[in-house]
């Protein structure tokens, strides 16, 4: 079920709000970069308790994007909710991350 109404956009440093995952387990965020410079530094999370973060990704590391386009990260497990981390930017401060979720 795609959840529009959890679709954002980060133009800075942060993370987007907790996206409930409604007890799906196979969960995909998608994101599309645009307006670049060197590159920028993004890192999924999830939680189990509405309050406390963790990388989801499987060697727990961060994911560092070097051009514009559009980014799928896909992932499985029992989580209570998710969210994108957009960690840094190097080169420029014009960025902008559309974040989109997916899941079943």
């Amino acid at each position: 079920m795609i959840y529009p109404e959890n679709a954002t956009q980060l133009t800075a440093v942060g993370n987007t709000a907790w996206i409930k995952t409604l007890q799906n387990t196979n969960h995909t965020i998608m994101v599309k970069v645009a307006n670049i410079n060197t590159n920028v530094v993004v890192r999924v999370e999830g939680t189990i308790n509405g309050t406390d973060a963790f990388n989801m990704s499987d060697l727990n590391s961060d994911t560092t994007i070097t051009a514009n386009g559009n980014y799928a990260f896909m992932m499985s497990g029992a989580i209570q909710a998710i969210r994108l981390n957009f960690v840094s930017e190097t080169g420029g401060s014009a960025a902008t991350l559309d974040v989109s979720y997916y899941g079943v």
